[in-house]
């Protein structure tokens, strides 16, 4: 009996030690998290890009439905909007499709009202805001979440010459591809990107391609489990 009082103990003193280094993990995880709330642009990762362009994503500039899957590329430098973590950045490399592992850089496409979006990146349970001229990521909050987003997490996806630009009003200034970076662009007239009273351009920072996207990732783990949806990913949909 002795034997095993002692086995016992044993293994809930290892088991309250396991819980104890999930906890300061999670916890250093969020206090990451919220010393970087604010996040420039820059190259993370290449890994992940298809180059093939045979298959997936969808050609043209019709915006695909709300509530789908999302990538979205700048047209002028190939860069991929992505999130990782509680970093706003971007990947670059491919044609117009990602490979299945390159859940980083999609997005669902979360509709908001009055013709504007939201875009949420399920891998990390985070939205994408607009905040002054940066762009930045939301607290933890899931898809059925996105009445807490302030103003700048709301976006108007507006027709360009060769794409989509992405518009947040509530800062008046566009999300831009320049210098190798997907960032927030100068405050300026909506008009600046659509091509109006001058000669057609070419591509241009504004210029994006919104691609529908499969999704097969399996519910979210620990680090995003606040809230989580998976069950649009269990059922295929």
């Amino acid at each position: 009996p002795r034997l095993v009082f002692e086995t016992g103990y044993t293994s809930n003193a290892a088991m309250k030690q396991m819980h104890r280094g999930i906890s300061v993990l999670f916890v250093s995880f969020v206090s990451f998290c919220a010393r970087g709330a604010k996040i420039h642009s820059e190259a993370i990762s290449d890994s992940g890009i298809a180059t093939s362009d045979s298959t997936g994503g969808t050609s043209g500039f019709q915006l695909p439905p709300e509530g789908s899957y999302v990538a979205i590329r700048g047209l002028k430098e190939g860069r991929w909007l992505r999130i990782q973590g509680c970093q706003v950045g971007h990947s670059s490399g491919g044609n117009d499709n990602l490979a299945d592992s390159a859940t980083a850089e999609r997005f669902k496409l979360v509709g908001t009202g009055s013709g504007t979006y939201a875009l949420h990146n399920t891998e990390w349970n985070r939205y994408l805001i607009m905040n002054g001229g940066s762009l930045q990521t939301s607290e933890l909050l899931n898809e059925f979440e996105w009445a807490q987003l302030p103003a700048g997490g709301r976006f108007t996806l507006q027709p360009t010459p060769h794409g989509h630009g992405l518009w947040n009003t509530h800062n008046s200034r566009w999300i831009i591809n320049e210098n190798l970076a997907i960032k927030a662009g100068p405050v300026e007239e909506i008009t600046a990107a659509l091509g109006i009273g001058g000669p057609q351009m070419g591509v241009s920072r504004y210029d994006f391609r919104v691609l529908h996207q499969t999704y097969t990732r399996s519910c979210p783990g620990l680090h995003i489990s606040h809230g989580a949806s998976c069950k649009a990913d269990i059922i295929g949909k």
